[in-house]
């Protein structure tokens, strides 16, 4: 008995030394894209502690050129029985332009936490020819949308 119990203990405290605080996740809004188009490539660290993680150094992507990011950060706690845990979620949005038409990977990307290497899994794009955005829509009545000023005048008396 004393052995199961110690068996049970010991996997439960190398359950949590190893457990991730932290989790990184890479996606993007389309995988398949025109040469004309735009893609959004958004890197989630999350975790209770992902304020401590420096912020990703994106690789260099063939063929896919960055154009800039943005970030933003969101936090939630939660109370279970009186204990709180809380939960912080940063993503990193980059907007990358295609050069070419062709398949290509967007390779792993890695943050270290802790002296621990957490690694994304790389995302396939598929770039065609044009563009896979919907044309705009257009009217057969042409300034129909125009501006019209309207004047009142008010007299008192």
């Amino acid at each position: 008995m004393k052995k199961l119990i110690l068996i049970v203990l010991l996997s439960i405290t190398v359950q949590f030394l190893f457990a991730q605080e932290i989790k990184i996740d890479a996606y993007v809004d389309k995988s398949k894209i025109g040469i004309q188009d735009y893609l959004k490539l958004t890197i989630e660290i999350s975790g209770e502690n992902a304020n401590d993680v420096k912020t990703p150094i994106l690789p260099e992507i063939k063929n896919l050129k960055n154009l800039g990011s943005s970030s933003s950060s969101s936090s939630s706690f939660t109370v279970i029985n009186g204990k709180m845990t809380s939960e912080v979620i940063k993503n990193y949005t980059y907007t990358l332009q295609p050069q070419k038409t062709g398949n290509f990977i967007i390779p792993p990307i890695s943050i270290t936490y802790k002296k621990q290497v957490i690694t994304t899994d790389p995302i396939y794009i598929k770039v065609i020819e044009g563009s896979t955005e919907p044309a705009p829509p257009t009217s057969g009545k042409l300034g129909s949308n125009r501006f019209r000023e309207s004047i009142c005048y008010y007299q008192s008396g």
